[in-house]
């Protein structure tokens, strides 16, 4: 049985959460021994990034690069690639996983194709043999869409590789930092405010910036603000995997302001390497900041108070080695994705319908 993830980026060309999210799969998938093929855009897609036990194709709109063939399980994880899978699946009877990385009721604002892109994905939460949403919200909010899909659905998050080194050591100097996508729907609007207010309260302090690929009046509000505070304020774009882990590893709190939050792969990473997180209390980030996380959720989108509550994590003891460990240990516990790899491989035979559990 080969497995084939559809996906729009992949590393070292990522561009969303998609991109790292599959890639952390599939090398998982490999290391259980599985016969992984990646396939997305020549655009995006880059052979010299094929990971060990994993093979990257790169997508040909006039020739699809492998030679369907039965038993082959697709996994479609970009809605942009709806209907190659849809095609793959009926043409060749072959078994169809999806996994709603968004609902797009919820994600995209009227006017924007909205309908379009939400019929299609009605149509593959009908067409799937099973689909996975990240959340328990988000699941609810798919069987609104389509009530069918609750008989064929499970909740499958994001899993992320263990780190054993590391450095607990607390980083009470270091940046404020924000990474994602620079849009309405991540809020930052709501960092640029909070961000204004505390260098209000405290010209001394820094805010690190990662990301892009986002809406053109939020990245423009970034860049304006970046160039009224230059001492205070860097933006980075979208940066490699080490240096992501690395500015993680020395924040001294990570902001999360998301309006929508299907998941929160930042929160999975940053507290992967003991960053503290305020974030706001939506969607998977509701679920990822539990008691035990060791990361403060903030309900509403109010700058002052957002400003007030980094005040007070800032001054507390948020960032001792020990806290900082129990983020780490934290995250291996509950997101370790060889573990969400064997679930995900549960539902890849025929028969997994009859007997997987359906939460």
């Amino acid at each position: 049985m080969r497995l084939l993830l559809l996906t729009s980026d992949y590393p070292p060309a990522t561009w969303s959460g998609i991109g790292v999210a599959v890639a952390n799969q599939a090398d998982a998938l490999a290391r259980l021994g599985r016969d992984v093929h990646v396939l997305c855009p020549a655009a995006f897609a880059d052979s010299s990034a094929n990971r060990v036990g994993v093979q990257l194709h790169c997508l040909d709109r006039h020739l699809f690069p492998l030679q369907p063939r039965a038993g082959d399980v697709i996994h479609l994880h970009s809605l942009g690639l709806a209907n190659l899978a849809l095609e793959l699946n009926s043409r060749f009877n072959l078994r169809l996983l999806y996994t709603a990385h968004s609902i797009v009721r919820e994600e995209l604002a009227p006017g924007t194709d909205r309908e379009v892109w939400s019929n299609l994905q009605r149509l593959l939460f009908q067409k799937a043999s099973h689909v996975f949403f990240l959340c328990s919200e988000e699941r609810w909010l798919g069987m609104r869409v389509c009530p069918s899909v609750k008989q064929k659905s499970s909740v499958l998050p994001h899993g992320i590789a263990t780190c054993d080194d590391v450095d607990c050591q607390a980083s009470p100097n270091g940046p404020l930092v924000f990474a994602g996508r620079f849009c309405h729907s991540k809020g930052i609007d709501v960092f640029i405010e909070t961000a204004r207010e505390l260098l209000r309260r405290n010209g001394k302090l820094r805010f690190a910036i990662a990301g892009g690929h986002g809406d053109e009046p939020e990245t423009a509000a970034l860049r304006a603000f970046a160039s009224q505070f230059p001492e205070n304020c860097r933006i980075y774009g979208w940066v490699p995997r080490a240096a992501l882990d690395n500015l993680f590893a020395r924040a001294s709190l990570v902001l999360i302001p998301s309006r929508y939050e299907p998941f929160g792969m930042v929160a999975l990473e940053a507290l992967r390497m003991g960053a503290p997180v305020l974030a706001a209390s939506t969607g998977g980030l509701a679920e990822i900041v539990s008691a035990q996380s060791g990361a403060t959720l903030i309900s509403g989108y109010n700058p002052v108070e957002w400003a007030d509550q980094c005040e007070a994590l800032l001054s507390s003891q948020m960032n001792t080695p020990q806290l900082r460990r129990q983020r780490t240990r934290y995250i291996a516990a509950r997101y370790d994705v060889l573990r969400h790899a064997k679930t995900l491989l549960r539902y890849t035979e025929p028969r997994s319908a009859a007997t997987c559990p359906i939460p």
